[in-house]
């Protein structure tokens, strides 16, 4: 039998809050109408330039009877309401939020959907309903013309905890129409990127989209080996929508004699079945939430490889265990949990199926981003492990880290790229970790890439930007990222790129 498992998504908590992302996705084209530029007030943030057609202005609670705003509200982002509350079982309870959107642009815009209503009302606890007034699907927002959007929570007397509490996630998408009153689309995502975002070149500690030929130099040929994001802080963001569905996973804990292994199944029968053959489990099998239905998916662009987008998650999605047994990623635990029940709450026929390349390394400390990216691809694996694999939804490998970094007025990017990303933690390689937006200097975090040595050894990415292995068949938990190939063929319906105005796919 296949078993799939998955680590816990470390960070979510058990109980339930309730948070409001009403994350309002614009559609539009820099053709065909004036784009302008917005100054505006983000609460808890700061004042931010921002670029688009339609957007919030002001949210605000306007009622709040035997409930409670734990959180906010308030604007994350341009399009996004954020919100927690919770209601006494004491009496019946209102809460109503009033969000005012803005047509800046101007040509009109029509409310095409709104994500997570539905399921909202028709999942547990039902005993807190939610509905919206003012703007519904098919309405049209003028140009120039601002609306009130009202969010109504009711909850209360009929839920039989003290105190009870849930999830929602609304989405809602709109779509402006071009001069002559069609749809507007920024058209084939790869044609518009390389068509329109590619520089010549990147200034050192400077962030863009590159071509780089065969040795991971940035070229101007018309025919590069690829396309990649490089920098600290590149317009490379894009969103995957939200999670479809709640995630539930089932997990237990076996003793190693010095620390406890987490084993995290799909189903409470595949958990019970494994943990009745160990004999050292010291936790049996117990349900943990570790992804809500409409929470937000959000991605950024690696670069485009063969006439496709490579995406990363923004950010780690928890610690993980690679796998239990050995360092092959066919088989492998992590594998299974990706693209399992992680790449059904996700993929809407976008997801292309992709070989990935498993070729391993048998050294680490003299290793430069080019090696690795030869290794990688290179038959050298050890033993029966498999030089590739067919799937979905991998990780990153050690020269995407490497190629991401656009080096600084210390060492430039030629010279990162020589010098052995194990060093880079030095002081005079500092710029090359530095200015490199794939780093996470809060986690550890995994690769895809083996040693082609040991059976048990496995590339990771240090907090302080080296690259090293390490045994990953321990009770080692580190940062996943999941790592995937877009369709050719997808669209960017509207976006900048930037952190709060990403693409958004058709």
């Amino acid at each position: 039998m296949k078993r799939k498992f998955k680590k816990r998504w470390k960070g979510i908590s058990t109980n339930h809050k309730l948070m409001f992302l009403g994350v309002f996705s614009i559609l539009f084209l820099t053709v065909g109408y004036a784009s302008l530029n917005r100054l505006f007030e983000i609460k808890g943030t700061s004042t931010v330039e921002y670029q688009s057609g339609v957007m919030f202005t002001k949210v605000e609670t306007t009622t709040a009877l035997s409930g409670s705003v734990d959180y906010g509200p308030f604007i994350t982002n341009p399009t996004t309401f954020s919100a927690n509350v919770s209601f006494p079982n004491t009496a019946n309870g209102v809460l109503v939020f009033s969000v005012t959107v803005q047509n800046y642009s101007d040509v009109p815009a029509t409310l095409l959907s709104i994500d997570g209503f539905d399921h909202f009302n028709t999942t547990d606890p039902t005993c807190i309903t939610a509905r919206i007034s003012g703007q519904k699907v098919g309405d049209v927002l003028a140009a120039g013309e601002s609306k009130k959007i009202t969010i109504t929570v009711l909850g209360g007397s009929s839920c039989s905890a003290a105190t009870t509490s849930k999830s929602i996630n609304f989405q809602f998408h709109y779509k402006l129409k071009d001069s002559s009153g069609g749809d507007t689309s920024l058209g084939n995502a790869v044609v518009y990127l390389t068509e329109n975002k590619v520089e010549d070149t990147v200034e050192s500690g400077g962030s863009g989209l590159v071509k780089v030929d065969n040795k991971g130099l940035i070229t101007t040929s018309t025919t590069p080996r690829e396309y990649r994001y490089i920098g600290p802080n590149p317009d490379n963001y894009i969103s995957l929508g939200t999670s479809e569905n709640d995630v539930y996973a089932y997990s237990f804990e076996q003793n190693l004699g010095n620390s406890n292994m987490k084993v995290t199944f799909s189903t409470l029968e595949e958990c019970k079945m494994d943990a009745n053959y160990s004999s050292d489990v010291v936790k049996d099998c117990y349900e943990e939430k570790v992804l809500s239905a409409g929470e937000a998916l959000n991605f950024r662009i690696i670069g485009i490889f063969d006439g496709k987008l490579k995406i990363i998650a923004k950010d780690s999605i928890g610690n993980f265990l690679w796998n239990r047994l050995n360092n092959n990623w066919e088989s492998a635990e992590l594998q299974y949990f990706l693209n399992d029940l992680y790449l059904e709450n996700i993929d809407q026929g976008r997801i292309s199926e992709h070989v990935w390349n498993l070729g391993g390394s048998r050294t680490y400390n003299d290793v430069t981003a080019q090696m690795y990216y030869d290794r990688e691809r290179s038959t050298d694996v050890y033993s029966s492990n498999v030089v590739t694999w067919t799937g979905k939804i991998g990780l990153m490998y050690p020269s995407d880290y490497g190629f991401a970094t656009s080096g600084g007025t210390l060492m430039n990017r030629n010279t990162c790229l020589s010098t052995a990303i194990y060093s880079w933690e030095k002081t005079n390689a500092i710029n090359c970790k530095d200015n490199d937006w794939l780093l996470d200097k809060s986690n550890i975090q995994w690769t895809m890439t083996p040693s082609a040595a040991y059976n048990n050894l496995l590339c990771h990415i240090g907090r302080s930007g080296w690259v090293s292995y390490i045994g990953g068949t321990s009770n080692l938990l580190y940062a996943i990222r999941p790592t995937m190939y877009l369709n050719s063929d997808v669209e960017f319906l509207s976006g900048t790129g930037t952190e709060i105005d990403p693409y958004i796919l058709g």
